[in-house]
């Protein structure tokens, strides 16, 4: 879905982004104009466009060092699912098709968030599906 794409682009740069180990290799290289947090157990990995942290606190306390106003939890399923509970905003894009996949956000529990925000669109001849952007906030 490239307008999707573009849409995490257009929120995410400038920020800081935080990901674990996975998703940054997934991805072959660090997001660009964005400040990279990378978060693995293994403490003798390193990387030459990332910081590279141990937990996931450590990557909240570097952003916030940073003086970044907003950061960004951009994967895989096993950060999503430990941030849950931290996270003020959630920004997501519902799609409407069903996929297979390994990695899922985990279920939001809607009593704790209101929705800020809702953006519908229609498939087109560049995305194949009707999908909807949310922005989340916690109560």
């Amino acid at each position: 879905m490239p307008s999707d794409a573009r849409y995490f682009d257009d929120v995410t740069y400038g920020h800081a982004v935080i990901m674990g180990r996975k998703n940054y290799l997934a991805n072959k290289k660090a997001l660009p104009g964005r400040t990279n947090i990378v978060i693995t157990h293994d403490k003798s990995f390193s990387l030459p466009d990332a910081t590279v942290v141990h937990s996931i606190d450590d990557a909240v306390s570097m952003a916030r060092e940073m003086g970044e106003e907003e950061t960004f939890i951009v994967g895989g399923g096993e950060i999503y699912r430990q941030t849950l509970g931290i996270v003020d905003r959630i920004y997501i894009t519902v799609i409407e098709t069903e996929a297979e996949g390994d990695t899922f956000y985990p279920k939001i529990d809607f009593n704790d968030f209101n929705v800020i925000s809702e953006s519908k669109h229609k498939a087109d001849k560049w995305n194949p599906f009707d999908w909807t952007y949310f922005l989340l906030g916690r109560m």
